[in-house]
């Protein structure tokens, strides 16, 4: 069990990083400088960005392997049936991903082929989360009922509503990011300006274009995210000071909201610049983790999902 908490921790790190190269292939255009799927390793001859791209595709095998390994140990040493579920589901995952990688490209990278690409992403960054928290010692304590469970089901329903939000957002963003205005232009920069919106604060007239739309969008969800995130850090900080197990993850996520909302105003004050659209656009995938195991660890799952323990003997919130 140590070494499988250890290979879903190292996972889901590798995962990150891969989400990080994504965004910055997205961001730099370098989706198509292999054209080829699979490849070995770009010829001298290659367009610019083939390094990243390949860099990019090397990791993604890395993540697959990674994968694999996981699954094998969660196999060998849970005896947590649905864990044995959750790893064959992410080996599943990050095949689909990986084949849907790879006929984006030979089909040029459509827009729905790239959103649908970047929402396997999450989802699977998701999932590597939830098996590092879920593997952890802490965890496993919880379950054999070696600690006593502090759950907060308003807590779970906030964080739950967070997690649904940032996840709409990564899509709405990723359809936005891989659209294009008529003249040309990045879809981020379908609305010029910022915080407002063609000089208003809802730009009515130029709501008639898709891409307008879709942008304007992006930033109304961005505002119901963050109202959604502020009611769960308020919640964890009034009733949860205490417990660093609610009160990590929670500033993390607040941390990386306000974040997110400042890289997006920079991303177009800056025309979308590589480096900024690639940070905002990595960046959520960690609101997203913390959300998750906010809602995990809130939730009480572990007295629903493990069997029947001894009495508990003491308190303990960081599992």
């Amino acid at each position: 069990m140590t070494w499988l908490h250890r290979s879903a921790v190292l996972l889901c790190a590798c995962t990150l990083v891969l989400l990080l190269a994504g965004a910055l292939v997205s961001s730099t255009g370098a989706g198509l400088a292999l054209p080829g799927w699979p490849s070995l390793s770009p010829t001298t001859e290659a367009a610019s960005g083939a390094w990243l791209q390949q860099a990019h595709r090397l990791l993604a095998a890395l993540v697959a392997l990674l994968t694999v390994l996981a699954a094998a140990l969660a196999w060998r040493s849970d005896p947590r049936p649905w864990m044995k579920g959750l790893s064959v589901a992410a080996v599943a995952l990050v095949v689909a991903q990986s084949v849907y990688g790879g006929l984006a490209v030979i089909s040029l990278l459509p827009a729905y082929f790239s959103v649908f690409h970047a929402a396997l992403a999450q989802l699977f960054f998701g999932l590597t989360v939830a098996m590092a928290l879920l593997t952890s010692p802490g965890w496993l304590e919880r379950e054999q009922g070696a600690v006593r469970v502090e759950s907060d089901p308003a807590l779970a329903r906030w964080a739950l509503a967070s997690t649904i939000a940032i996840y709409a957002q990564v899509l709405v963003g990723a359809l936005m990011r891989h659209s294009h205005v008529a003249d040309g232009r990045p879809g981020g920069l379908a609305i010029p300006d910022y915080p407002l919106a063609f000089g208003q604060v809802i730009p009515v007239a130029e709501l008639d274009s898709a891409i307008v739309a879709v942008a304007f969008l992006h930033r109304l969800i961005a505002l119901v995210t963050a109202g959604l995130v502020a009611a769960t850090v308020v919640r964890v900080y009034r009733h949860h000071a205490g417990h660093v197990g609610f009160v990590r993850p929670a500033t993390l996520l607040a941390l990386i909201v306000v974040a997110q909302i400042l890289l997006g105003g920079l991303a177009v004050l800056s025309g979308m610049t590589p480096l900024v659209t690639t940070m905002h656009a990595a960046s959520a995938g960690v609101a997203l983790a913390a959300s998750l195991v906010l809602l995990l660890r809130a939730g009480a799952a572990a007295p629903l999902i493990g069997g029947a323990g001894p009495r508990p003997r003491h308190t303990d919130a960081t599992a």
